[in-house]
């Protein structure tokens, strides 16, 4: 037996086992202070291959979790490589009993003590065994002369050379082994060892009394490494069966059981990618450390993307998972921008984002808003009209309608870009589709009127423009002819006059026909007082041009003789009665 805490030995102190006798009753009484997670062994090596029977009395053990109790091989029921013995013929190597074919026993305080398992043999024998990959740790043997051949006088059997070779080094021996010298325990260790070569000698010439016995001769099996074995389950699951401590070569049958969600994928090491297995109960033995993954993976969701208007949409894998990490990118379109991801059919959204990552937890369908670039269309402030039409906002492929609407006298001419000359459109409703930024202009032009100047007479007019708009500013000139004067500007039909300036402006505001008023120069015609009779026919008022008839009365008893100017001689006429058209100042 041997006792070893974390993996030193601290009993017994020396390097062999502690051997105990069939029935006794051995006490280990030690104190040790213990901290958790240390492990305290107790190796038992005994009959059979389930460690045999062992009872243990504790007192006190403080955080001990695990004993190993190391089982046991005996080589009576191993394969040998060879096995000769000094005596083949009589007395060869035999199993389980003494090389005369008894029962093992040898002597001990002048006693028999039997032996059920063991090899007999006759001195100057070799056994020879494989321990190639065995995981050996010792051998243990009891060894001595056995008792079924009781020398007359015990004094002169043959001191017996037990010796034990490990890979042809001596690891260990019991000397002068005698029939009278009591039972001799070779304890080594074999741990490595690949051969193991069992040898019974004497040195002196003699081999009667040489019936020899390896008893309870046993190889234990290496205590277990302790391992590392290690199971991720991502938190999507729970994983039982894991023992702790874990030994090399134990059978481990672990289960995995998923969370809500999730579902069992299969067993892998952690970095690969290939599965160990895929049932949820894996048993396996064992080897080595290990660090193993349970895969676990989220139920089938159906998670789409509405198929978006004005942009594309990148990411979105063809199946999904519950809990997957998903990253979906929205591109918009040439004049859009993107504005938001929402779930179809709400209308708050989940991410502005462009660039979107969430854990996938239901079933959904996405929608990717995009958004038309906002432009700035103005209308410059019109002249003697309205715009009407014209959005707070407007978007790339917005359809806009404009109406222009003339003031009072005035009508629409065009629509045009600010800055340029010619008009896109000359309906003073006009509709187009938004693509840029723009400023347009409405031109309204001012009605033509149609303002004439009768044909004067005795005077010319100018500055009459061939056309003539709303709001024109005019300047009419008259000049009369000569012996004439201007007189007055007046409507056409009317006898007010509108201004009696020669030069006349005014703004036109609406169809009008003007006269200009020329009147003769006037003129003094006088008639010198006649003697001798009367003249009548003269009016106070003579104006250039007016016809005139002055008649002549002559007084009793006198003729009228004639007219002439005052000043001359020569009669211009004889009539009484003178008819004149006077085209200039006379005197008569």
């Amino acid at each position: 037996m041997q006792i070893t805490l974390n993996g030193e030995k601290i009993w017994p102190l020396d390097n062999s086992w502690k051997s105990f006798s069939s029935g006794t009753k051995n006490v280990w009484d030690t104190s040790l202070h213990l901290e958790e997670g240390d492990q305290l062994v107790f190796a038992i090596g005994s009959n059979g291959d389930n460690g045999g029977d062992a009872t243990f009395v504790q007192s006190s053990v403080a955080y001990t979790d695990e004993y190993y109790f190391g089982t046991s091989d005996y080589i009576s029921d191993l394969e040998w490589t060879s096995a000769f013995s000094g005596d083949s013929g009589s007395n060869p190597v035999r199993r389980d009993l003494s090389c005369g074919n008894n029962t093992i026993n040898l002597r001990q305080d002048g006693k028999n003590v039997s032996y059920t398992k063991g090899v007999g043999t006759h001195i100057d024998s070799t056994i020879t065994l494989d321990l190639t990959g065995k995981n050996y740790s010792r051998f243990i043997s009891d060894v001595g002369a056995d008792a079924e051949i009781e020398p007359s006088e015990p004094d002169i059997c043959p001191d017996v050379e037990f010796i034990v070779y490990g890979d042809g080094k001596e690891l260990g021996r019991a000397s002068n082994a005698t029939y009278v010298s009591g039972i001799k325990t070779i304890d080594v260790d074999v741990t490595n060892a690949k051969e193991l070569k069992l040898v019974a000698k004497t040195n002196l010439n003699q081999n009667y009394f040489g019936h020899v016995d390896w008893a309870d001769a046993r190889l234990v099996h290496a205590s277990p490494d302790v391992l590392s074995i290690t199971v991720d389950t991502q938190n999507r699951g729970t994983v039982t069966g894991l023992p702790s401590p874990i030994y090399a070569n134990t059978s481990i049958a672990l289960k995995a059981v998923p969370v809500k969600h999730y579902v069992f994928a299969g067993w892998k090491k952690a970095g690969e990618t290939e599965y160990l297995s895929t049932d949820a109960e894996y048993t396996f033995t064992a080897a080595e450390d290990l660090a193993l993954e349970a895969v676990f993976e989220g139920e089938p969701l159906t998670v789409t993307v509405k198929d978006p208007e004005n942009g594309t949409i990148t990411g979105l894998p063809k199946a999904v998972r519950y809990g997957d990490s998903i990253t979906l990118t929205a591109a918009p379109a040439e004049h859009y921008h993107f504005a938001g991801w929402k779930k179809a059919g709400s209308t708050g959204y989940v991410s502005t984002e462009a660039e979107y990552t969430f854990t996938a937890e239901e079933s959904c369908e996405l929608e990717a808003v995009f958004e038309a670039d906002t432009f700035t269309i103005t209308v410059k402030d019109p002249q003697n009209g309205t715009v009407t039409g014209l959005p707070g906002t407007v978007h790339y492929g917005d359809t806009i309608t404009l109406t222009a609407t003339p003031a009072a006298h005035y009508h629409f001419a065009g629509w045009k870009k600010a800055g340029t000359t010619d008009y896109i459109s000359t309906n003073a409703t006009y509709t187009f589709t938004a693509s840029e930024n723009l400023t347009l202009e409405a031109v309204f032009e001012a009605d033509t009127l149609t303002i004439t100047v009768n044909t004067p007479q005795n005077g010319t007019v100018a500055g009459l423009p061939e056309t003539v708009r709303y709001g024109d500013s005019i300047t009419l000139t008259a000049t009369p002819a000569a012996h004439y004067h201007f007189a007055v500007w007046q409507k056409a039909g009317t006898t007010d006059y509108i201004s009696t300036n020669t030069t006349y402006t005014f703004t036109a505001e609406e169809n009008l026909t003007l006269e200009a008023v020329f009147e003769a120069d006037t003129l003094t015609i006088t008639v010198k007082a006649p003697q001798n009779g009367t003249v009548t026919g003269l009016p106070e008022t003579i104006h250039y041009g007016d016809s005139i008839t002055l008649t002549a009365t002559p007084a009793a008893h006198y003729h009228f003789a004639g007219w002439k100017k005052a000043g001359t001689t020569d009669y211009i006429s004889t009539d009484t009665k003178l008819h004149l058209h006077r085209r200039r100042k006379s005197d008569y």
